[in-house]
């Protein structure tokens, strides 16, 4: 190599033209120190086989041209080890005319050809492999080995298998130099149970009163022996006798096995529990766990401080102006002389104390407090309250609707530019849209502007909302029936319902019927709705209800969102008109039925108030329904029994519905539903023969049985007067229910239920008796699928059938019901 006398001085200042820089094991071995910054020229990269060598030079940050120091090339080096893919790294560099040639040499660790498990048999192969972390062609290094292992016993311990070893070994491949087999053996070894949990230094409360906080960490069913312990406390430990010779007290313990991520989480709960009876200074200050009896068994003692249990003195507000003491305390919700609960006070904070300044849109107001222990265990609270200023929406928006037309969406909402934030407002957003059932989440949020200006930002995640269904169901009065329909209850975006529907039934049963609504009608809070229906009764239902029938009418409706008495109210007014034909099922004519042409003229008006925070598994809320009807009814009996077509008659009907959801422990909910209702003519006095059949009261049966109100655990109409073996109806009707609920699966929405029913019909006013009822109770499920709708089955099982129906069963299924 040729070199002149500057390069030369260059070379006794470098000490060398090569400097070497090793890392092993990815540490630094040594490092030579520049005088001068030379240029790179060029960069190489040798020793790679499966990596790029372009990928090596951008990774290490080094490139041509640069003026290099002793500081790059260890960030060079530092770079190239953080990828994880080479056990050996070297940097030279040697000095050419066009300035210096850096060549990086690498060694790099082998890729994975395959992965052998054995030794598995407690633990599914599937669970250990998800969880190893290592990949075909991945690079295997040390260190991915020791965390393969360490992962492995982890899979193990969570399934109460403390003791099992893993062993990793490598193994060069017969096919390829630059790859290795992993070979795991796991020694699964005998499943820990716990057999006690121990306390000290508990007064306050028992052993078994603190174990109850602890929800997944439980001993083993197993038989103990009470023995004094060697310092002869009161404390007492379980010990695990193998004969029962002795006496004995026997305790029952739910199967105990150990993970020790949710033992944390227990030590919680026991924290917890005794800050929430008034212990704020109580500690866990030592929990230990240890094997006995060859490593099979577990036993765990903890140790706890509780302190002293405070009592709640004098609360004290100062700073507020928007707010009175008063008002600020009693949304605390804690008086003088209350013990101190810890989950109760941050609850009361967060979800009404600060609640009260974010609804007036204070969103940056502080509230601190300062407590001040007096006379031991009384807690006097201070709070200095600092309000600020009230913040204004500047912008709302409006993202990840694909669907749904944001028109659609921003009419829900009830948070405007311009107006003063609340935190009221943005929740009640949230179950509006909620309630539209378009949406499998709605997530409400705000983001600061400025001092005094925040953007609403409403992110949607749509889900399906048309249904095409083609299904079989059964009901006791039509068999099996067929349904084919198609409804778009988000038609085109547009928020509009449009249906199809036809049902097949046994011996003729058929209905076919169409619908329309607009919710909002020109933009407005103004609804419309129209439908039709033809309906024909085959024989088999005919049997139920003495006669056949063929029904052609339609409906149209014009409804309104009121804001009085508040923004639940919706107020709707129909008009309706049928034209009924019915004709006697066997030759005998019952009197309480009009056979021959019937022509209904119906106006009706509806009043609801829905505040339920869901569709399709509402949590808590209400819906209340006050519906009136009257109508005008002309017969042509002409050829059943009469000579001439009687005259029109008319009726009044009144229906009252209450449901309410109340949200119960874990995730249960508690619905109950009352029913009431009274239908009459405009005569001063009338009976029920004044009153059209079809427009009585029938009970008895499920979803599917047309015409009655539903009583799971009975027949179609089975319940109330009869005359012969058909229901002759009621004038009034009295309906009670009560589900629990338990969510199965948030989506598609599945849950099971629980009921218990009560209801009657009567003949009369007078004659009335809302505790003169026939009950019921049974168990079902519904699923409510995309692109099918509602499905579920109720079984159900009547009280008061009669000594030879109790016992018997009764199959209720529902299809295709709208909310």
């Amino acid at each position: 190599m040729k070199c002149n006398i500057s390069t030369a001085a260059l070379l006794l200042s470098f000490l060398s033209f090569v400097f070497l820089l090793s890392v092993p094991s990815g540490k630094l071995m040594s490092q030579t120190s520049f005088a001068s910054q030379p240029v790179i020229a060029s960069i190489s990269v040798q020793g790679n086989i499966k990596s790029d060598a372009e990928l090596i030079i951008i990774a290490s940050g080094l490139s041509e041209g640069q003026k290099l120091s002793a500081d790059d090339v260890a960030k060079a080096v530092q770079n190239l080890w953080e990828m994880k893919v080479f056990r050996h790294i070297e940097i030279l560099g040697e000095q050419t005319k066009d300035g210096l040639a850096l060549t990086i040499l690498v060694s790099e660790y082998p890729r994975l050809e395959s992965m052998e498990i054995t030794g598995f048999d407690k633990v599914d192969e599937k669970d250990v492999r998800s969880q190893i972390g290592l990949f075909i062609n991945q690079t295997v290094s040390p260190q991915h080995i020791k965390r393969a292992a360490a992962r492995i016993k982890r899979v193990y311990a969570s399934k109460g298998y403390l003791n099992a070893d893993v062993q990793v070994k490598s193994y060069a491949s017969e096919t390829d130099t630059g790859k290795v087999l992993l070979k795991i053996k796991i020694d699964e070894g005998q499943k820990v149970k716990i057999r006690s949990i121990s306390f000290f230094g508990n007064e306050a409360f028992s052993d078994n009163a603190l174990r109850q906080n602890f929800k997944e960490t439980h001993s083993q069913v197993s038989f103990f022996q009470w023995r004094q312990n060697g310092r002869g406390s009161r404390k007492q430990r379980f010990i695990l006798e193998d004969t029962m010779s002795e006496p004995a007290h026997f305790r029952w313990h739910k199967r105990g096995e150990f993970d020790e991520k949710k033992y944390r989480e227990d030590l919680g709960h026991l924290l917890a529990h005794y800050k929430n009876n008034g212990y704020r200074d109580a500690q866990i200050v030592n929990d230990t766990t240890y094997f006995g009896n060859r490593n099979r068994d577990l036993f765990i003692d903890v140790w706890v401080e509780e302190g002293v249990k405070y009592y709640i003195g004098d609360i004290d507000w100062s700073g507020n102006a928007l707010f009175s003491n008063r008002e600020l305390t009693a949304a605390l919700g804690f008086e003088r002389g209350d013990v101190f609960n810890q989950e109760k006070y941050d609850r009361a904070m967060q979800e009404r104390v600060n609640a009260l300044y974010y609804d007036q849109g204070y969103i940056y107001a502080q509230i601190v407090p300062i407590e001040k222990t007096i006379a031991k265990d009384t807690l006097d609270i201070d709070f200095m309250v600092t309000e600020g200023n009230p913040v204004t929406i500047e912008r709302v928006d409006v993202r990840n609707n694909t669907k749904t037309k944001e028109k659609v969406i921003r009419r829900e909402v009830v948070s405007f530019p311009g107006e003063t934030f609340s935190r009221e407002a943005l929740i009640r957003t949230q179950r509006n849209l909620m309630v539209l059932n378009y949406f499998e989440n709605v997530l409400p949020d705000i983001q600061p502007v400025s001092a005094d200006k925040v953007n609403v930002v409403i992110t949607v995640a749509e889900k399906p909302t048309d249904t095409a269904n083609l299904a079989i169901g059964y009901s006791a009065q039509d068999g099996f029936v067929g349904s084919a329909g198609v409804a778009f209850n988000n038609f085109l975006g547009n928020g509009q319902q449009v249906s199809l529907n036809v049902q097949l039934g046994g011996l003729g049963y058929r209905v076919f019927s169409i619908g329309f609504t607009e919710p909002y009608l020109f933009g407005t809070r103004t609804s419309f709705g129209s439908s039709m229906y033809y309906s024909f009764d085959g024989d088999r239902r005919a049997s139920y209800l003495g006669y056949k029938s063929r029904s052609l009418g339609g409906s149209l409706s014009f409804g309104r969102r009121l804001k009085w008495p508040d923004d639940f109210f919706t107020l709707n007014y129909q008009v309706g008109y049928s034209n009924s034909s019915l004709r006697p099922y066997t030759a005998d004519l019952y009197p309480q039925f009009t056979y021959g042409v019937q022509q209904t003229y119906t106006v009706g008006q509806v009043i609801q108030r829905d505040s339920r925070d869901a569709a399709e598994f509402p949590k808590s809320g209400s819906v209340y329904t006050l519906t009136t009807e009257a109508g005008i009814v002309s017969f042509d009996t002409t050829g059943y029994n009469n000579v001439i077509a009687q005259l029109p008659k008319n009726y009044m009907r009144v229906t009252f519905r209450g449901q309410n959801y109340v949200p119960a422990i874990w995730s249960l909910v508690l619905y109950t539903d009352f029913m009431f209702g009274y239908v009459r003519s405009f005569e001063k006095s009338s009976n029920i023969y004044d009153i059209p059949h079809l427009e009585r009261f029938y009970m008895g049966g499920g979803a599917l049985d047309i015409g009655s109100t539903q009583l799971r655990g009975y027949g179609n109409r089975a319940v109330g007067p009869k005359i012969g073996q058909y229901a002759a109806g009621g004038t009034t009707m009295f309906k009670y229910s009560a589900e629990v609920r338990l969510p199965v699966i948030p989506n598609p929405t599945m849950y099971l239920l629980t009921f218990f029913e009560a209801g009657n019909v009567f003949s009369n006013l007078q004659t009335s008796d809302p505790f003169e009822v026939k009950r019921s109770w049974g168990f079902g499920f519904r699923l409510f699928m995309p692109m099918v709708g509602i499905m579920g089955l109720d079984i159900g099982y009547g009280i008061d059938k009669g000594n030879k129906r109790i016992g018997y069963p009764k199959y209720h299924f529902q299809l295709g019901q709208m909310f």
